[in-house]
């Protein structure tokens, strides 16, 4: 089930994102406002999708020359997954958690709470996250106020997908890269 999720995100992903920015530009409401959803797209998908992939050129220019390097680069690029993943088994294991009553909602949740923080997982969830802000209208005139707490949700739940990568996986590796450059420079 995880990995039919996983891959529906992904083969649909750059065909939601597609349209949404095809929609938005060519939007006749196109106005100042439609700016929170570029800057969603941006800042949850994009920049994300950056740093994933400028890890693993990095991995593969490092490779051939300084093998172990390459593999500490590779490995800062799973932490975030394998720390939530310990954190979602310990709290299962020792009853911090709710107990599932079936294995699909186990299944669910350990994908919620770990797969997410894979790499090119959270950006496709966000491409998703952004269609659903864009079929509740979020930063246009027409906005229900009433989905304010639907939107506040979602942009909830983008902001904890990518606080997991940010502090396990930039921070380490930025350090990585400096001491890589202090020392073969």
């Amino acid at each position: 089930m995880i990995l039919y999720l996983t891959k529906s995100l992904t083969s649909s992903a750059l065909k939601v994102c597609l349209k949404i920015l095809v929609t938005i530009t060519h939007h006749d409401q196109f106005t100042s406002r439609m700016w929170p959803l570029l800057r969603f797209i941006f800042f949850n998908a994009g920049l994300p999708t950056t740093d994933v992939v400028t890890d693993l050129i990095n991995y593969l220019t490092l490779y051939p020359d300084q093998p172990r390097w390459a593999e500490i680069t590779l490995t800062w690029m799973f932490t975030s997954f394998l720390l939530h993943a310990a954190i979602f088994f310990y709290n299962k294991a020792t009853g911090k958690s709710k107990p599932s009553t079936t294995w699909r909602e186990f299944a669910w949740e350990f994908y919620k709470e770990a797969v997410m923080h894979l790499p090119f997982v959270a950006t496709c969830y966000n491409i998703l996250r952004a269609k659903w802000l864009y079929d509740l209208n979020y930063g246009t005139e027409d906005f229900k106020m009433r989905d304010s707490k639907q939107v506040e949700e979602i942009l909830i739940e983008a902001c904890k997908s990518s606080h997991g990568e940010s502090t396990f996986e930039a921070g380490p590796q930025a350090v990585t890269q400096v001491c890589i450059l202090c020392i073969f420079a």
